[in-house]
């Protein structure tokens, strides 16, 4: 665990000081966290809702997000061992968390902050105090399941998915023959409708906001046949994995186990094994077999859903890896420490290559974040002594201007009440406003202090290569 939590801190490190600006859903956050609400157009509250306690703790720091996403994979990687020690072995629970670094998402985008990042943290919460209710015969920890469900299903809808996995692995095993476990699950159940009992009262006053977003988001059918777009999807799930494939594969081609024998290797220290080697597959293949249904079914799978989907494969490759190969924790530890200098080795690279050519590349981490705020802010000192008070354009470029200015004024994404309902259009006439847009025709003809930026980029980007912007001035003095 410890070599875990300094990997996470040392990746944070690498990203601050590599970094010149915040991923998109970072800045997604930023935006909605100037207001709380019981939902958001796109997703539930939760993520929001900690960034909100923390600005209000300590302020409003560019940085809030990255250290929230840190905090959010220490606590997942510190349950998910405890997870693993329910399970299995010392060993293989050791085995199960140095694979689980070995995550691209948990290793270069280490920074990211967004409902899967805090998704994963609540779910493996959950999934832990389930087993632990199950072997402890504890209503305590029944209530901590419910809770974890809540708060995984405020984080995004997505826990669903587990949920219904362990509640199909309670049938399997017959614990709920149990009446101590009945009552635990209906306990859990009362537990979790009480969390997410305001965002639901909230969905339905608003007519489900999220789930129109993503009705108009995703794809009305898929671009290839069902089939080859859920290849699709898997392929792309190990391509983020492919460090912990490699040191599996590693493992098992230099150190091979000198026996088949189970008894060498045993999944449990105590427990009935039967019953942990079968938690230990719900937990890993489970989520995987029911997204893959739902691809096949017709619904376009989206790559953001393959982490909590995969989220416990390490279980199952670290009691895989155990009984085929000799390889010690101390073993994997080298293995796993050479993989992460070398994906250090290649961001450096990437940056190096990046600063040479002036802000080439089209990652939302490397955008020239300082420089497009100080010019912005520059032509709207320049019209106005009042503060500023809205940032108006698209969300990554107006909630960078927002974020980096230090002044943390509010984003009116799009111009849309849709989006941001805590903003009057009337306020933003009456206090004026900076407007960002893609094209100089997008801005209102109102406002003066025409200014652009040409942002380059060394491969095609999402988004137009110059940035415009222009300054509403106040209606009233300030």
């Amino acid at each position: 665990m410890t070599f875990a939590a300094g990997v996470i801190v040392a990746w944070l490190v690498v990203a601050i000081l590599t970094q010149s600006a915040l991923p998109g859903d970072n800045i997604e956050q930023t935006i909605w966290a100037h207001s709380f609400e019981w939902g958001y157009y796109k997703h539930p509250p939760l993520p929001t809702w900690l960034l909100i306690a923390a600005s209000r703790l300590l302020g409003p720091l560019w940085w809030l997000t990255n250290f929230l996403a840190v905090l959010c994979l220490l606590g997942t990687a510190f349950a998910t061992y405890a997870l693993a020690r329910r399970l299995t072995t010392p060993r293989n629970a050791q085995l199960a968390i140095l694979l689980w670094g070995l995550h691209l998402v948990l290793t270069w985008r280490v920074s990211l902050y967004n409902h899967n990042t805090v998704l994963i943290l609540f779910c493996a919460l959950m999934a832990w105090a389930v087993i632990s209710a199950i072997q402890q015969r504890s209503i305590r920890y029944w209530l901590i399941a419910g809770a974890g469900a809540g708060l995984a299903l405020l984080s995004k809808y997505q826990a669903g998915v587990l949920i219904l996995v362990l509640l199909v692995a309670l049938v399997h095993g017959k614990h709920l023959a149990d009446p101590l476990h009945r009552r635990g699950v209906l306990a859990a159940g009362l537990a979790a409708a009480l969390v997410f009992a305001p965002h639901a009262m909230w969905l339905v006053a608003n007519d489900f906001p999220p789930l129109h977003y993503a009705g108009n988001y995703l794809p009305k059918r898929w671009t290839l046949d069902r089939e080859s777009a859920t290849v699709s999807f898997s392929l792309q799930q190990l391509r983020f994995f492919w460090p912990g494939w490699a040191a599996v594969l590693f493992c098992i081609a230099l150190m091979p186990s000198p026996t088949r024998s189970s008894s060498l290797n045993p999944i449990a220290r105590t427990g009935d094994a039967a019953q942990n080697i079968a938690w230990i597959r719900f937990l890993a293949l489970g989520p995987l077999a029911l997204v893959l249904a739902i691809g096949l079914a017709g619904t376009p799978l989206q790559n953001h859903w393959g982490l909590q989907t995969l989220q416990f494969a390490c279980l199952g490759l670290a009691v895989w890896l155990g009984r085929r190969s000799s390889v010690r924790p101390r073993q994997l530890l080298v293995v796993a420490s050479a993989l992460h200098l070398l994906l250090l080795a290649t961001v450096v690279r990437n940056v190096v290559q990046i600063r040479a050519s002036g802000w080439q590349g089209h990652s939302d981490t490397h955008y020239p974040a300082r420089e497009l705020t100080r010019r912005a802010l520059a032509d709207w000192e320049r019209v106005t002594p009042c503060p500023l008070t809205y940032v108006v354009g698209p969300a990554f470029e107006a909630g960078t201007i927002s974020e980096f200015s230090g002044l943390s004024p509010m984003v009116f994404e799009g111009g849309s009440r849709a989006e941001s309902p805590w903003i009057e259009k009337a306020d933003v006439q009456r206090r004026g406003a900076l407007y960002v847009a893609y094209a100089a025709s997008e801005l209102p003809a109102t406002t003066t202090a025409h200014g652009s930026m040409m942002v380059t980029t060394a491969q095609a980007s999402k988004r137009p290569r110059i940035v415009y912007w222009s300054v509403l001035a106040p209606a009233a003095h300030c």
